[in-house]
């Protein structure tokens, strides 16, 4: 979790611009928008999150009800679904969306049994087979960082303790804030500095997660990711 509160984010923003207190609304936006930008270069771990769900045979011409699982809204991918026994745990095999209807045209697509493959589109996941029997599911997802709830008569968040799920990352929230409200202002030459502060301590943090000393197997990002997002650029914040 992030060691600022919102508000607190918007009063550090508020002094990158100068002390002025007329351009709330728009710092909280661009605090919005960091949270989400930062969010879409890479997946942090703690935006990870493991739940469970439950599938079962509720009967003849259910089938599609049977078969579906509807994903939360705030999902940003679908890394895993496993079925969960007593004595295994199975992962399910994921099909291309593209491909899905010549699968199940080939198997069947209402054929009861236990499932093993299932298609992702947008938010609902169709499992094939349709179950049989109840099942627990388990779902291995990332997730976008909570949106900001804002009191619409001060434009300040609407609960003054609500932090980001971003961890420890408010430095970066910050700063490509400042980066878009001077964007957004028009001080093109400001937006320019602090972007290439931005730029830095977001490669910084994206080393951080990928270099694990007790992983076996090293992430093809820990070369990628600084060299992708540290190009000099402007017009992308």
């Amino acid at each position: 979790m992030g060691l600022q509160t919102f508000a607190e984010m918007q009063a550090s923003v508020r002094s990158m611009l100068g002390g002025r207190v007329d351009q709330d609304a728009l710092i909280m936006r661009g605090l919005q928008f960091a949270q989400h930008r930062i969010a879409r270069v890479f997946h942090f771990e703690e935006l990870f999150t493991t739940d469970e769900s439950s599938i079962s045979d509720t009967g003849s011409g259910n089938e599609i009800t049977d078969a579906t699982i509807t994903m939360p809204s705030t999902m940003r991918k679908l890394h895993s679904l496993a079925l969960m026994e007593s004595s295994r745990v199975t992962k399910l095999n994921r099909v291309q969306s593209d491909d899905w209807e010549r699968f199940v045209g080939d198997t069947g697509e209402f054929d009861r049994g236990k499932p093993s493959d299932y298609v992702l589109r947008g938010k609902v996941v169709t499992l094939w087979r349709v179950p049989d029997d109840s099942y627990d599911v388990r779902r291995l997802y990332s997730v976008w960082p909570t949106e900001i709830v804002l009191n619409t008569a001060n434009h300040a968040p609407s609960s003054s303790a609500t932090v980001s799920l971003l961890d420890h990352k408010d430095d970066l929230i910050i700063m490509y804030a400042t980066v878009w409200s001077y964007m957004t202002l028009g001080n093109i030459d400001k937006s320019n500095y602090y972007f290439a502060v931005y730029k830095n301590m977001l490669a910084e943090s994206g080393s951080f997660d990928v270099s694990e000393p007790d992983l076996s197997i090293a992430s093809f990002k820990s070369q990628s990711f600084i060299t992708d997002h540290t190009v000099p650029t402007f017009g992308r914040p």
